[in-house]
């Protein structure tokens, strides 16, 4: 059971506490690289808990935007896009290695997760994801890309020859389109943790899941998702680990 977290997006060294306390349950971290959140001091810190914990270490870039947490998409263009992930990636990658630690993947965050697969161009012309991935082709080409099971990003990656773990969240609910359900719909973002983790059985069983619009669908992902800010992120991670125990 392969369960990534999103982490490092407080505003001080302190925060870094709630995510240690996470780290015991999952096997992955995505770290905000200083765009959305986050800066070197808390990516620092975080890389060294999670070193700590032997979890995997990835890099989680997005736009550059603290005061919308990265959740707005910016307009600008392509190309300051591409030019911003690169520079928080280079950052990103120098302290790892001063912490002496391997980066095992890199997963985007919020908005511009959203902008590739929500691309209204087809999936060759999606010029935000072709930039991004050529960007991963040249730079990053021995590392792991997180992303949305079945997705745009998916389906650019295995295209170039890219390692891709296609990502199923445990604590959002989706569309029936697959796609998953905006956050200022009602219900968007699951807290209950009994709902929470029968959905992560669900998907870990490869069981269909319910939708937030009243439909079932079934999704294949190689690891799951749950976001450190949520507030009920340890109860749920903790009722996740009691069922697979009750049910293995």
């Amino acid at each position: 059971m392969d369960i990534n977290c999103d982490m490092g997006e407080g505003i001080s060294l302190a925060d870094c506490l709630s995510d240690n306390q996470l780290m015991p349950y999952i096997t992955r971290c995505n770290i905000a690289c200083g765009g959305h959140a986050g800066s070197e001091a808390i990516i620092r810190e975080t890389i060294l808990n999670a070193k700590r914990h032997k979890l995997s270490i990835g890099a989680h870039p997005g736009y550059e935007d603290k005061a919308n947490f990265g959740r707005k998409s910016l307009d600008q263009s392509v190309e300051r896009t591409v030019e911003s992930v690169q520079k928080q990636l280079e950052c990103f990658f120098e302290i790892a290695r001063q912490c002496e630690v391997k980066v095992d993947h890199i997963k985007l965050h919020g908005a511009l997760y959203n902008d590739i697969e929500n691309s209204e161009n087809s999936r060759s012309e999606n010029e935000l994801g072709r930039r991004l991935v050529k960007l991963f082709q040249s730079d990053y080409d021995q590392v792991l890309i997180l992303g949305l099971a079945q997705g745009q990003l998916a389906h650019l990656c295995k295209n170039s020859g890219l390692i891709f773990f296609g990502e199923a969240f445990i604590d959002r609910r989706y569309l029936a389109n697959g796609k998953l359900s905006p956050r200022n719909i009602s219900g968007a973002v699951i807290q209950d943790a009994e709902q929470a983790s029968a959905q992560a059985l669900n998907l870990i069983e490869k069981k269909p899941i319910e939708t937030l619009d009243g439909h079932s669908i079934l999704i294949e992902a190689q690891t799951l998702c749950i976001h450190g800010d949520n507030p009920a992120a340890l109860g749920i991670l903790q009722a996740i680990q009691s069922r697979s125990k009750i049910n293995h």
